[in-house]
């Protein structure tokens, strides 16, 4: 019988393509039916689009062969942007934060769509398993899982760059779950901060004031964009529910941070968590 439950694999991807497909044999072999494949990784570079062929010829169809037998699972990538521009490599702090933003609204997204999530976080820069780890904290629930595949030193030559994109399960191969502090704890956490954010601080009136400063020099179509971001929805759900593309989305955040950065001079706005972290209260207050 099928699941009813949509269960997804994440991967970050790099030069390994092999990664992905031994991660995903060692969970059918575990009987949970992923339906889905999505790998996550910047933008393309030549050892990099060399996995992106080698993946693609293992999901001919949106279907994978598992013991000999065909299996409807799909797979689909995902390019890191910030903002709409693609993301090449992690060279400073704005792509840094980029990476950790874009993670953060996939996992938000899937969790919105009520997925299931299975995060191999072994492939591709070091730096992209400590943002994903950091995302997952935010957003799993009990049910959603962060993996890491564990290689043989004696395999790893054998299986480099794709040379090997399967494994036999005596092999030494092995998936282990990354132990992390549930989301639910997390969002605790977070919601007492807040409650007592909310019973201990005012706004400040001069902050008040600025805000509604910004707020009235914003277009009607940017009002509602504030209001939303500031009560905590996701971008995705954000666009959704205004009924916008998300290249107009991107504009109203970089105007609206552009706006905020000029009524708080010295101030660094950074992305759109800047401007939740700012309009909330305000709009809490009202």
């Amino acid at each position: 019988m099928q699941s009813s439950t949509r269960h997804v694999l994440l991967a970050t991807l790099g030069g390994q393509p092999q990664i992905v497909t031994l991660a995903l044999d060692l969970l059918l072999e575990r009987s949970i039916p992923i339906r889905e494949v999505i790998v996550i990784h910047p933008a393309s570079y030549p050892r990099l689009q060399q996995s992106v062929e080698r993946l693609a010829k293992e999901f001919a169809d949106q279907h994978y062969t598992f013991h000999g037998q065909k299996r409807a699972i799909s797979l689909h990538y995902r390019v890191l942007k910030h903002y709409g521009n693609p993301i090449h490599d992690i060279v400073d702090e704005q792509t840094a934060d980029g990476i950790l933003f874009d993670i953060d609204e996939l996992l938000r997204t899937l969790k919105l769509q009520q997925a299931t999530i299975h995060f191999c976080i072994s492939g591709g820069r070091r730096l992209m398993a400590f943002f994903a780890f950091s995302a997952a904290l935010l957003n799993f629930t009990h049910n959603d899982r962060l993996w890491h595949l564990y290689t043989p030193d004696a395999l790893q030559e054998q299986t480099k760059h794709g040379a090997v994109m399967h494994l036999p399960l005596e092999s030494g191969v092995h998936l282990f779950e990354v132990p992390f502090q549930r989301a639910s704890q997390s969002l605790l956490a977070r919601q007492l901060v807040q409650q007592t954010r909310h019973e201990d601080e005012k706004m400040k009136p001069e902050e008040h004031e600025r805000c509604e400063q910004a707020y009235k020099r914003a277009t009607k179509r940017q009002q509602e964009v504030l209001r939303a971001i500031a009560s905590g929805q996701s971008l995705e759900l954000v666009r959704q529910e205004l009924h916008i593309t998300q290249n107009t989305l991107n504009t109203h955040i970089r105007d609206l941070l552009a706006m905020s950065r000029e009524v708080w001079p010295g101030e660094h706005f950074r992305d759109y968590r800047s401007i939740h972290h700012k309009f909330a209260p305000y709009f809490s207050d009202d």
